[in-house]
This record gives C-alpha cells, sequence and structure tokens, in this order.
C-alpha cells in the first residue's frame, strides 16, 4: 500500500476465505493436518492412488443437450466423479485395499514387503492387447507419459533438458527395491512398440499404475464453465438459488450457520456489548461461519 501511495482507509477490504470454502488455503491446510494426524496414527501409507475425471465417460456424455461439451457442464462433471469416487472406495473397501488424491493403509498382514508383492498391485508394462484390449486401449490413450525428452524438448515436464518425472524410465527384467526402499519396477525391454498419440512409445514411457486401478485413471482436464451454465449450477431441485453460495448451502456442501444464530440471539439477552462483541468476533475468526454478513 505504501508503495503504490495509498492510505491505510483506501486498501479496500479484505476477504478472508474459511476452511468450508473448498481450495481455499485454509481448506487446504485443514487437509494437510488431518492427513499428518493420519500418518502419524498409521504410520507410512502403503498405496497412493490418483482419480481423475474423465470427460468422455459415458455417464457425462447422456447427460449432455445437443451441441454441448462436458466444459460447458460442470455441475454434470462433478456430480459423476462424486459417484464414481464413492464406488471406488466401497469397493477398496470390500477388496480390502488396492484428481483425487488416497491414500491407503493396508493391514499389517496385507503389508508390501515383497517384489512379488509390488508386482501383485502395480503394473507398468502394455498389458497383451490379444488378451485384454480394452485394458491396453485404457493404457495407450491414458497411461503414457510425454512425449518429452529428445522427442519433444518442449514439453511441459522438461526443465533444463531434462524430464522432471524422470522419463524415460529405464528396462528392468525384474522388480526390485532402490536404496531408499522404493520400488523399481519392471519393464521388460522385448522390443515392443505402440502407436499412441501419433508417436511410438515403448515401456519406458509408461506410467506406473495398478493393474485393478488403471480403467480408472484419466487425462486431467480443467473444467471451465461458459457463463450461459451459470444458472444451472445455481439451481437446485428446480429452484433458481440467488447465489453460488446458497446453492451450495441447499445442497449440503458448506455448513449452514443453524448453531451460531440462536447463540449470539441468546448472548444479546444476558451479555454487555463489549461481551457481545467478542463473542461475535471469536465466532468470525475460529468457527468460519458460512453466512457472517446475516450474522
Amino acid at each position: 500500500m505504501k508503495e503504490e501511495g495509498l492510505m491505510p482507509n483506501k486498501g479496500g477490504t479484505p476477504c478472508v476465505l474459511p476452511s468450508s470454502h473448498i481450495g481455499s488455503p485454509r481448506h487446504m491446510y485443514e487437509i494437510y493436518q488431518d492427513s499428518m494426524e493420519i500418518t502419524r496414527f498409521n504410520h507410512h501409507p502403503d498405496l497412493f492412488l490418483t482419480m481423475t475425471a474423465n470427460p468422455k465417460w459415458p455417464e457425462i456424455q447422456d447427460a449432455l443437450l445437443e451441441h454441448q461439451h462436458a466444459c460447458d457442464r460442470p455441475d454434470i462433471v462433478a456430480g459423476v466423479f462424486e459417484f464414481k469416487r464413492k464406488a471406488l472406495m466401497e469397493e477398496n473397501s470390500r477388496n480390502g485395499g488396492y484428481h483425487m488424491h488416497l491414500l491407503i493403509f493396508l493391514e499389517k498382514s496385507e503389508k508390501i514387503r515383497t517384489v512379488e508383492q509390488v508386482d501383485k498391485y502395480v503394473l507398468a508394462e502394455f498389458p497383451d492387447e490379444n488378451e485384454d484390449s480394452i485394458l491396453f486401449d485404457t493404457v495407450r490413450k491414458c497411461m503414457v507419459h510425454g512425449s518429452c525428452g529428445e522427442r519433444n524438448p518442449e514439453a511441459p515436464c522438461m526443465r533444463k533438458g531434462k524430464c522432471t518425472k524422470n522419463y524415460p524410465k529405464k528396462y528392468n527384467d525384474t522388480t526390485c527395491l532402490d536404496s531408499g526402499g522404493y520400488p523399481v519396477y519392471l519393464r521388460r525391454d522385448d522390443g515392443r512398440e505402440v502407436i499412441v498419440r501419433n508417436g511410438r512409445y515403448d515401456k519406458t514411457t509408461v506410467v506406473v499404475g495398478a493393474k485393478d486401478e488403471v480403467q480408472m485413471y484419466i487425462d486431467a482436464r480443467y473444467i471451465g464453465p461458459p457463463e450461459d451454465s451459470f444458472d444451472s449450477l445455481k439451481t437446485v431441485n428446480g429452484q433458481l438459488c440467488p447465489t453460488f453460495k446458497k446453492a451450495c448451502i441447499e445442497l449440503g456442501l458448506l455448513k449452514h450457520d443453524g448453531e451460531w444464530l440462536p447463540l449470539l440471539e441468546e448472548a444479546a439477552d444476558i451479555q454487555t456489548g463489549s461481551q457481545l462483541r467478542k463473542l461475535f468476533k471469536i465466532v468470525l475468526s475460529d468457527c468460519n461461519p458460512t453466512e457472517p454478513e446475516i450474522l
């Protein structure tokens, strides 16, 4: 402000996003703290799983109107992704564990301690096209890194002439553990090449993925709605909400302030003005009310 020649009363009104606002700094910090506490209690996780939304999912494509694309309906994309996330979690729960990031802690009897167990969960080669053509096509489309390196020096992953993701990987005849205890995955050199995005790729460019999760892995997309789809985002049960925040409250994505209103109403009858102001300050700073302007 001083550098811009502004007085303190000309700096505008600061806006602090609460932890209930998805993606805000406080929300991310809260998730980080929860993750650290879970890891402290359960020790190191055994598996790290990534799941991101695919605009070409049939459930998304079937719900689009004529001439619409997935980027026009982020509400549909978000809804389908949430259903699939829940299905994935239920599947993992039943089976004991296999751009959401999921840390999986296995039971002691299921801990990964040998390279044979690593090979059971992780495949870093192209599957056999004749045995499973659907799986092969999914890996070919969604789980190949690049092109980068000498093939494409201008790729986003390139820094100072090297791939920041360390591709292409070296061939390995067997899975082994490095000096830090991390697995180096099986990537055999059998001379096979696969055409991906008009280029030829070998096993050194396959992105590591679990055998049973590979069909749930897809390329990440940024969903940016045009203006004509905003009203649909604010419509809940056929009713158009006045604001996006109100729509989120109706959907249960944000907490309502039902507990703070009675608190302040009761305090207004028994506390002095200064005490009431202190209480209101505590509610605003520590309790993250969804609609502080109403309070």
